[in-house]
């Protein structure tokens, strides 16, 4: 049976250099699933790594404020009230803001 998850989230960041290509400390929102196959919500803090061009990857730790339909039958019935948060992905900056960084 396949099963699709929805992920939809959100993050206020605090650049470490005032650059918007800059690592930063983000207060991140995740929420995983809609519906039937809502998993959890999760509160939480990371750190987040940017190089200058494209490559990014963020590391941190996050509290379940909110458990769905589908939480049991995914982490089959233990309880985890701390999870990990983690990603990895690109970033692509626009062509104006790279000339007038210059």
């Amino acid at each position: 049976m396949l099963v699709l998850v929805w992920w939809v989230g959100g993050a206020l960041h605090y650049h470490l250099k005032p650059r918007v290509n800059s690592s930063s400390i983000a207060l991140t929102y995740w929420h995983q699933g809609i519906g039937k196959t809502h998993v959890q919500t999760i509160l939480g803090s990371s750190y987040v790594f940017k190089t200058k061009k494209l490559f990014t990857a963020q590391i941190g730790l996050g509290r379940v404020v909110n458990k769905g339909s589908s939480y049991i039958k995914t982490f089959k019935r233990k309880e985890y009230p701390i999870m990990l948060l983690y990603s990895i992905g690109v970033f692509f900056l626009t062509e104006n803001y790279n000339k007038e960084r210059d």
